[in-house]
């Protein structure tokens, strides 16, 4: 057994835990990490605040917090697990969604 399987991602109550592992691929990936940027850029614009500050530096630099996000590891995990698995899922938005990406930067920028 895998220790991705999803028997050993549970705490002693059974409840589902989120594989790290996929919350740390999500941290690097750079189709999410895009996707996080432009949706950046895209709220600064849409608040008439000029896009001086360079999304991408501000993504890297909140990387960590967007991935851990509830329910991305768990969307990453499923799309990897399905049969047959999501190719690319982070660049996938049925995976997860412009609207979830735009929650997140929303809820990180405060």
């Amino acid at each position: 057994m895998s220790p991705l399987d999803s028997d050993n991602c549970k705490d002693s109550e059974g409840k589902e835990l989120v594989a790290y592992i996929d919350i740390f691929a999500l941290s690097g990936d750079p189709d999410f990490l895009g996707r996080c940027s432009a949706c950046f850029a895209s709220e600064l614009v849409a608040q008439g605040i000029p896009v001086g500050e360079e999304p991408g530096t501000w993504t890297n630099f909140n990387r960590w917090a967007l991935a851990a996000q509830p329910g991305f590891g768990a969307a990453i995990e499923s799309a990897r697990l399905a049969d047959p698995p999501v190719l690319n899922p982070a660049a996938n938005p049925a995976v997860i969604s412009d609207a979830e990406i735009t929650a997140a930067v929303q809820a990180i920028r405060g």
